[in-house]
């Protein structure tokens, strides 16, 4: 059975409305980006759960459950595990504070994660042309696509084990809200699952733009996982706005 979400927990910002409270690091008070002022060609790794500061850029937070390092068999390698009794309540998020930005204009986003079977997603904030905010959802919780004016809620299919999940930032947009991505401003994945790589890169049509690392996992573990946007209905969206 689908779960649904609260929505009023968010408003059109990078963290749910208690954030501030129970962060445990100083934040920057006026803007800031982390590679906004960067050249950015080829690939841009923002998470690798084999470093040792694999967090240095994320913030986190826990409620009832955990976010810890664990040995995944499966690939002989350490992986970042996030559960909670509520996904939305057990997060890791980048980057640190309400003022900053990742402010990345590469176009595909990659994660490699594990589907421990249960309920699992992850918001990708993103800058459109028109200068909106529009939150991207991803979750296996849903099976259609739910479109209203800042955020869209699109149904996420893994396989079984490991999954390499690509993610095309533009054509997502163009389907959802008829505008054109500039860049990706935050990056928050939320319980249930296990975590190795997310990156951004240039293009995905070829394993050769991908990391070493990250092409040996596909060739002894990977499945991709499906991400399936469909065309709202109309009728639909007008109620919603």
């Amino acid at each position: 059975m689908a779960m649904g979400f609260s929505l009023g927990k968010f408003f059109d910002g990078p963290f749910p409305l208690d954030y501030l409270t129970c962060a445990p690091r100083d934040l920057p008070n006026k803007p800031t980006s982390l590679f906004g002022q960067s050249i950015q060609a080829g690939i841009l790794s923002i998470f690798h759960s084999g470093n040792d500061r694999a967090l240095d850029i994320w913030e986190k937070q826990v409620r009832k459950g955990h976010i810890k390092k664990v040995h995944d068999v499966h690939i002989s390698a350490n992986t970042l595990e996030i559960m909670g009794a509520n996904m939305a309540s057990v997060f890791i998020t980048t980057p640190i504070g309400i003022f900053q930005t990742l402010g990345v204009r590469l176009p595909f986003l990659v994660f490699v994660v594990k589907n421990l079977r249960k309920h699992f997603m992850f918001d990708v904030l993103v800058l459109d042309d028109k200068n909106l905010r529009r939150r991207l959802r991803f979750t296996n919780s849903i099976s259609t696509c739910r479109i209203k004016p800042h955020i869209s809620l699109i149904p996420l299919a893994l396989d079984d084990g490991w999954n390499e999940i690509k993610i095309n930032l533009p054509e997502i947009l163009q389907k959802t809200y008829s505008s054109a991505f500039k860049e990706t401003v935050r990056v928050q994945v939320h319980g249930n699952c296990r975590l190795r790589r997310i990156l951004f890169c240039e293009k995905t049509s070829s394993d050769d733009t991908l990391p070493a690392d990250v092409k040996a996992f596909i060739a002894t573990a990977a499945r991709e996982a499906a991400v399936e946007i469909t065309q709202p209905d109309t009728e639909s969206l007008r109620s919603q706005k």
